[in-house]
């Protein structure tokens, strides 16, 4: 019979081992991990995008000549900074400013929506935006384009066949840190409304 002991070293030794797979799992070449981090600061302003078939224009009535088709667009901010206090990137350094190449835009709706946005999702779009450590730097990016606008379900909504509804679009950007290939992912997302005309304030 093994004594208390040694009982008592086995679970020792054993939750030492579950702490090491755990510890194993995290995502240490993630953003946060690096060198250099660039961090999403703002989509569309933090405000949710509102989506339309059609713009009523500047009478603000629909049916009118000046109505037109919009294309919907959200700027997106980031803001790069050092991994830590310890780590100093100059200005103008080798690592000290933060490229973003690509981005994936995937649609997610909601339970029951009777639209299925995946035709409309974006893998690989381009994008070149460069982010300075300690600063900020913008960019826009395409999220309602003239493929949905001209889908028979974008009309429908238009017509009133189907409600108006929301959906999410994740937006995952691509980049790296200059004097590097090292590439990670910065996670980002936005609310669109969906809804048939537009009547600008």
């Amino acid at each position: 019979m093994k004594s208390r002991a040694t009982l008592t070293a086995l679970s020792a030794l054993m939750t030492l081992a579950s702490l090491a797979v755990l510890t194993g799992c995290e995502n240490h070449d993630g953003n946060d991990w690096q060198r250099l981090v660039c961090d999403v600061q703002s989509v569309n302003a933090g405000a949710p995008l509102v989506s339309a078939y059609l713009d009523a224009g500047s009478d603000r009535t629909a049916g009118t000549e000046d109505d037109y088709q919009p294309i919907d667009t959200v700027q997106v901010v980031f803001h790069a900074r050092p991994y830590g206090s310890t780590v100093t990137l100059p200005e103008d350094g080798a690592h000290s400013w933060f490229q973003i190449d690509r981005y994936d835009l995937i649609w997610e709706t909601d339970p029951g929506t009777p639209v299925d946005l995946s035709p409309h999702n974006v893998i690989g779009g381009h994008v070149d935006i460069m982010v300075p450590v300690h600063e900020e730097a913008a960019g826009a990016i395409l999220v309602a384009g003239s493929d949905m606008k001209n889908a028979p379900w974008f009309v429908d909504v238009y017509t009133g066949n189907i409600a108006p509804f929301q959906a999410d679009a994740k937006i995952t950007f691509y980049g790296h840190e200059t004097g590097s290939s090292h590439e990670v992912a910065v996670q980002a997302g936005c609310r669109v409304h969906f809804i048939a005309v537009r009547i600008q304030n």
